[in-house]
């Protein structure tokens, strides 16, 4: 397995797109995320997303460093297989990473929610997001802990991230409820475009400030939307496989098992590599439209005024 061509190219893909992460989502957290004009709650949570999924580009970058050395140095093939501590360390930080992204989605998508039913005073909501931070911890310490909470690490495998027979079950069970988690989590950012799209319809009939109000809470639904879109995709696939690399056996190569694991492992790092490059662009894109939006704000009453003096000198 080792020596495949196929297997060391997987690799070299997935250390690259960590790479590419670790690079692109500090750059893109602290030169644009940060100073977005944002509600200091869903900036809270997308900088926490931004910061485990650099903890866990981290963990895949440097569990493969680690077990590109026993490879590459081993003297009988015994030494080729991770050591027992190893294997524990990136077995529970590579689910922990993963449970507090899918927790992290899920609050976003709560906290949009919230968002748009109070939107005429979710502005003044500046002391509620720890509350938002701390839930996010709560899933995935509770899913990690029942999951490795009996597990001794005594079956070899290739990779740390190949997961041991005795948590088959509860992984396979925690594989469909993140598909149904992520089922719901598009359809309810879903139900938001449509709540928008037609708030956006009869903004025109507003005071400027209200107009201001519903406008922000859109563009950051907006924003959410498209990144959760991609992230919960990604989640999706990632778990649909974990369930078809569980209990699908082809039969068609040696080690099957490791190396259809290895291959669900690449999905969630490239989620990672594009997440940053999404946000510039999408945040870009709403700076944009926010500049416009606050001249049309401005130059309306102007013009408006204009008519009035015109009128008054006639």
């Amino acid at each position: 397995l080792v020596s495949n061509m196929f297997y060391r190219a997987f690799i070299l893909i997935q250390i690259t797109e960590c790479i590419i992460g670790l690079i692109a989502l500090p750059m893109v957290h602290y030169g644009y995320l940060v100073k977005a004009a944002l509600h200091i709650n869903l900036k809270a949570l997308l900088s926490l997303y931004f910061h485990i999924c650099i903890v866990y580009a981290v963990i895949i970058l440097t569990c493969r460093m680690y077990e590109a050395v026993l490879w590459l140095s081993y003297r009988n093939p015994c030494d080729m297989f991770p050591s027992r501590g190893a294997y524990h360390f990136y077995a529970v930080m590579e689910m922990y990473c993963l449970m507090h992204m899918i927790s992290l989605q899920l609050v976003v998508g709560f906290e949009r929610v919230v968002a748009t039913i109070f939107v005429h005073t979710y502005e003044s909501w500046k002391r509620t997001s720890p509350l938002f931070i701390f839930a996010t911890f709560i899933f995935p310490g509770a899913v990690t802990l029942w999951i490795y909470h009996d597990v001794e690490f005594v079956e070899p495998n290739l990779s740390c991230f190949t997961d041991q027979s005795a948590v088959k079950l509860k992984v396979d069970f925690i594989s469909v409820l993140v598909i149904l988690f992520g089922l719901v989590g598009l359809t309810v950012q879903s139900i938001l475009a449509n709540i928008n799209k037609k708030r956006t319809a009869r903004l025109i009939d507003k005071p400027l400030t209200v107009r201001y109000q519903l406008s922000e809470n859109i563009a950051g639904t907006t924003l959410t939307s498209y990144l959760q879109l991609s992230q919960v995709l990604a989640t999706i696939v990632f778990s649909a496989m974990m369930l078809a690399c569980s209990e699908v056996h082809l039969g068609l190569i040696e080690n099957e098992r490791d190396i259809n694991y290895i291959i669900k492992e690449g999905v969630i790092p490239l989620a990672v590599a594009i997440l940053p490059f999404l946000t510039r662009h999408l945040l870009k894109k709403r700076q944009i439209r926010r500049n416009n939006l606050i001249q049309q704000s401005v130059l309306q009453p102007t013009s408006v005024y204009s008519v009035m003096l015109e009128q008054q000198w006639k």
